[in-house]
């Protein structure tokens, strides 16, 4: 397992890029957290990122499992990563090992 780690959510998909193209991995798991703020430009971070971490997945052929919540502030960040509302680190974590699987199982 490698992790990585980015300054902001719109540095997501060419990180997601650059391992995808390095072909040593079976899945990406994107975690992050958007925060709005005061506008409602954290809607459009959230739809590009979405939109260019699928695009990656799909261009590559490897899952990519997006995690990137959004939120209205940090209590509820919190809460999502392991607190009230389940985790979904985890959550995506089983999603990969399923794609992972299905992927094996498509392929032999």
């Amino acid at each position: 397992m490698t992790v990585v780690w980015v300054p902001g959510a719109c540095e997501l998909p060419i990180t997601c890029k650059i391992i995808a193209n390095n072909k040593n991995f079976h899945a990406i798991i994107a975690l992050g957290t958007i925060i709005k703020g005061e506008t409602l430009h954290f809607k459009n971070i959230t739809n590009i990122v979405n939109k260019e971490i699928a695009n990656i997945s799909i261009t590559h052929s490897i899952p990519i499992i997006i995690s990137v919540i959004t939120t209205n502030n940090i209590e509820q960040a919190i809460n999502r990563s392991g607190m009230k509302f389940g985790n979904k680190g985890y959550e995506a974590a089983l999603v990969a090992l399923e794609m992972i699987n299905i992927i094996k199982k498509i392929n032999s």
